[in-house]
């Protein structure tokens, strides 16, 4: 017994050991890679208790999608939208088409190993011209038209689990933490041509990612012909500039960097040791760069930056006075639309047997009644599907 707990704390030991190893090399190559182009952001000192949510966003409405025959969405991860459509792909991989005005189109691939078919779908995006799908299990991007027909198939050279098609026609990947081959070094990113040759690699492996925990998974931004921004770690926010992609954005919290555990007791493990954790992630807008947060020392609050100003504001506690919103998130906000200036999100519906009458009574009591039939739902309602926001930022948030 003696010999077996002797080995389970050498275990535990090494165990940590690797893991503030791990969080030293991290947080020296995020560290190191700072230009002079880099703004810091010292979040510490621009903080706030609360402000209103009228004072932020304006311009609220709401888009009932369709819920009819194979239209029935279960929870929505992405949307993207067209001059004309919106897709919304959800935790089971469903990827429905719908209309502006929320009448559903198609579903925007069929499931399979056929032509034209996807196995398992990773990833999509969108241009003007077409719908692009990433099938992770054949590691290829297939191209349909936006009323549905399949164009063509292209094999990628990499194993990828995100990815960014730009509006030159080139593509940024993120790519699965393993090579084809174990004889190739692996990278976090790549920037390919329109027939996805590698043109440039960022962020090669420290080695350890395989058997340490890994910073936060590389996303792009998703928005519609924007900068592209690339987080790699739990502090920094990357552009890329002509083939370039260098560090833009260091939000300093005052912490050391660590990942906490990948189990039930990761977030207060981080709380305890007084150590940065963040969830979701940036999105870049006309004029400023939005982020939820929640840091070690347990505050939550939302991150604002000017850019036009390059001032900045963290908001602890945002006050919901707005008389059409139900308990707005910014963490529900999927995409933005830099030419309308346009935020899409999901938001709260209160249902009818699912929460009782003095609930509903108390958390719609400010809304009006055209807002009320809408996110309010009858008791044994089947197929509902989710319920888009549409708004827009205020201009003056930061004064």
């Amino acid at each position: 017994m003696k010999t077996i707990l002797s080995v389970l704390l050498v275990m535990a030991f090494v165990s940590c050991s690797k893991k503030d190893r791990f969080a030293r090399d991290i947080e020296k190559r995020e560290l190191d890679a700072k230009t002079d182009s880099t703004i810091t952001i010292n979040m510490e000192e621009h903080m706030i208790a609360q402000k209103n949510l009228s004072e932020i966003i304006c311009d609220v409405s709401y888009l009932e999608l369709e819920a009819t025959e194979g239209s029935y969405l279960t929870i929505p991860i992405n949307i993207k939208l067209t001059d004309s459509l919106i897709y919304v792909l959800d935790l089971d991989e469903h990827l429905r088409c719908f209309n502006r005005n929320g009448k559903f189109l198609r579903n925007s691939y069929k499931k399979g190993r056929g032509q034209g078919e996807v196995i398992s779908l990773y990833d999509f995006d969108v241009d003007k011209d077409y719908l692009y799908l990433l099938d992770g299990a054949k590691s290829a991007i297939l191209r349909y038209t936006h009323d549905g027909h399949f164009v063509d198939l292209c094999q990628l050279p990499f194993r990828a689990i995100r990815f960014k098609q730009m509006h030159n026609g080139w593509y940024l990947f993120a790519l699965a933490p393993f090579t084809m081959t174990d004889k190739e070094e692996n990278y976090s990113i790549v920037l390919t041509d329109s027939s996805f040759a590698v043109k440039k690699k960022y962020f090669a492996s420290l080695g350890i990612e395989k058997s340490a925990p890994v910073a936060r998974t590389p996303y792009f931004e998703n928005s519609a012909n924007s900068v592209y921004f690339a987080p790699i770690y739990q502090r920094s926010i990357y552009q890329l500039r002509d083939s370039i992609l260098f560090m833009k954005y260091y939000l300093n919290f005052g912490t050391p960097y660590f990942e906490p555990s990948r189990n039930v007791n990761g977030e207060q493990e981080s709380q305890e040791k007084g150590i940065l954790y963040t969830y979701g992630n940036p999105i870049h807008a006309n004029d400023y760069l939005i982020q939820n947060f929640y840091t070690s020392r347990e505050v939550k609050g939302l991150f604002l930056y000017d850019i036009q100003k390059d001032e900045s504001l963290f908001i602890k506690e945002v006050i919901n006075d707005m008389d059409n919103v139900i308990r707005f998130n910014f963490d529900l906000t999927k995409f933005y639309d830099v030419h309308q200036n346009l935020f899409v999100g999901l938001t709260d519906v209160y249902f009818k047997g699912s929460h009782t009458e003095e609930e509903i009574k108390e958390g719609t009591s400010h809304l009006s009644d055209d807002v009320k039939s809408v996110l309010v739902r009858n008791e044994g309602e089947e197929g509902i599907n989710p319920i888009l926001m549409f708004y827009r930022l205020r201009k003056d948030i930061i004064k």
